[in-house]
């Protein structure tokens, strides 16, 4: 699940749609090449998913 999600991510960031999101529409944003709002809730939603497996994981161990 790791390794899918991880495939998944670089997919994604690899795509013009990602770039979009990347890119910064106000100036301060774009002169500090400043992260995205759009990035930073990509990255919160991959941060869930990663935790949500560790958790599923973590659930999977203890039935064993």
């Amino acid at each position: 699940m790791k390794q899918s999600l991880k495939q998944a991510v670089k997919e994604l960031k690899g795509k013009d749609e990602y770039r979009i999101l990347a890119t910064g529409q106000g100036l301060t944003t774009q002169l500090l090449g400043l992260k995205t709002s759009s990035v930073s809730a990509f990255e919160k939603m991959v941060e869930e998913a990663r935790e949500s497996i560790k958790s599923q994981e973590r659930q999977t161990m203890k039935i064993k």
